[in-house]
This record gives structure tokens, C-alpha cells and sequence, in this order.
């Protein structure tokens, strides 16, 4: 960023069997609700490494079709159940 100091948001917690953790700058949350990015991270859109690479994908378009200006950058975390 354009400062020296940062202020990252925190969030604690147990992981949920096959859940979905999105991980991102403030570029991608600038442009997106919440509701948004939770919707395109469903567990129908977020099957298998190919899905969420095209939501990704998506979300990164869709913020730029915005006019976003920042920089934009997503990391995403998927849990597996201990079945798999």
C-alpha cells in the first residue's frame, strides 16, 4: 500500500467442513458486496480447483467492468470434510 503502517481485517474461528475462504485486497472489495463474493463462491460454483479458479476469474472482470482502479487481488482457501 501507500502507507507505512497496515490494517488488515481479522477473522478467528474453526474452518467448516468444505467451506470456501476468500482471501483478497481491497481492490476486488471496493467494487463488491459481500453478498456478491459469497455468491459467486457457493458450494455449486466451487466444486474443484477449475471452478473456483473461473469465479475468480469472474469477480476479477466483473470489479474491472466497475471502472475499479486498484489493484485486485484474490487468494481463495477451500476446506476439505476428513471423508475425502
Amino acid at each position: 500500500g501507500a502507507s507505512d503502517e497496515i490494517f488488515p481485517d481479522y477473522c478467528f474461528g474453526n474452518a467448516d467442513a468444505d467451506a470456501v475462504y476468500v482471501l483478497c485486497s481491497d481492490g476486488l472489495h471496493h467494487e463488491l458486496q459481500d453478498d456478491e463474493i459469497r455468491d459467486y463462491f457457493r458450494s455449486e460454483h466451487s466444486k474443484d480447483r477449475e471452478s473456483i479458479t473461473q469465479q475468480i476469474l469472474k469477480l476479477v472482470d466483473l470489479c474491472k467492468s466497475r471502472q475499479e482502479s486498484d489493484n485486485i487481488t484474490v487468494g481463495v482457501v477451500k476446506t476439505l470434510n476428513g471423508s475425502k
